[in-house]
């Protein structure tokens, strides 16, 4: 999906276009415009903050960018960024809604919708990861020792709707419920290798969907997950399935999401962040295929940089 160079380029672009959105220290900082009017006008103009914690005041951050993955061949990308306080509370977390539209050499259609809303006072977290997608990719099987030349084309169309709500119940601590629905439709391998498929085994079917409640846990101290400058995170998400609520089989999983942002040296601006991501199926039964943990296919595309989405597939992923 959007774990690709395009996704890498997007942030990065953004952040020299636009400035960061941290007040900190807003007047030390140059991007590309205070280099492109210092340029033509030649002198350094010094612009007004216009990233100030002001309730209701909505920034906004668009850009057409070009990228090139293993997954995706080259692509075309406009994505914007959304972000705003509801609070002008010092101790107030900053709302971001990222959406982006890609369509690729490989005919990839991918559009997300990512929110994470907080209202007044931090009281209440709500969650939103919607995406659809048309996505001839590769697969390589099953396990982690597949090798490098078994990966063969499969195609699907696929819609994401998980949605959830959290409470706070202490200060930067939150528990909540959700919704997760996942749909996939004109599942396909394409010139699969000969004999039977890891796909085929496991369960190759037209259609995979998964419907289940989510748990919540999560504890967030940063004020700007957009640009967090120190703080910590951690967030569980427990997932039960149920052909109840209209999932094929029966089945859970289990994400726990731990990252640590540390300023360092102390002094500096830098920031050195620690990342432990593991993603688990528990209990009795199985995941769809295209549902198991997977390198690449966190909630924003970061697990197994270096490796083209999907590289790696199996039941946990530490």
């Amino acid at each position: 999906m959007l774990k690709n160079v395009a996704k890498i380029l997007i942030p990065t672009l953004l952040l020299l276009a636009f400035g960061r959105a941290n007040a900190q220290d807003a007047n030390k900082q140059v991007d590309l415009v205070d280099v492109g009017r210092s340029f033509m006008r030649g002198q350094k103009l010094t612009r007004k903050d216009t990233v100030q914690q002001k309730a209701g005041k909505l920034h906004i951050s668009a850009l057409p960018v070009a990228g090139y993955t293993l997954q995706t061949g080259f692509a075309g990308v406009l994505s914007s960024n959304f972000a705003f306080y509801t609070s002008e509370h010092s101790q107030a977390n900053m709302s971001s809604v990222l959406t982006s539209i890609t369509y690729s050499q490989y005919k990839q259609i991918i559009f997300p919708i990512q929110a994470n809303i907080w209202t007044r006072g931090n009281k209440y977290n709500i969650q939103t990861d919607w995406r659809y997608l048309v996505y001839p990719s590769l697969t390589y099987g099953l396990g982690g020792n597949t090798s490098s030349d078994s990966g063969y084309n499969i195609d699907y169309g696929y819609l994401r709707l998980h949605q959830a709500i959290l409470r706070t119940v202490a200060r930067d601590l939150y528990l909540g419920v959700g919704y997760d629905f996942d749909y996939f439709w004109n599942i396909r391998q394409i010139n699969p290798p000969a004999g039977k498929t890891d796909f085929q085994q496991y369960g190759l079917t037209k259609t995979e969907t998964a419907s289940g409640v989510s748990l919540h846990l999560l504890y967030d101290d940063r004020r700007n997950p957009i640009n967090p400058v120190n703080g910590s995170y951690l967030s569980v998400t427990y997932r039960p399935n149920f052909t109840w609520l209209g999932s094929d089989n029966n089945w859970q999983s289990l994400i726990v999401d731990a990252r640590e942002y540390l300023k360092f040296p102390g002094s500096t601006r830098n920031v050195l962040a620690f990342w432990s991501y593991d993603w688990l199926t528990v209990g009795k039964g199985n995941p769809p295929y295209l549902l198991l943990p997977s390198t690449g296919w966190d909630a924003y595309s970061n697990t197994g940089r270096g490796y083209i989405q999907g590289r790696y597939r199996s039941k946990n992923m530490r």
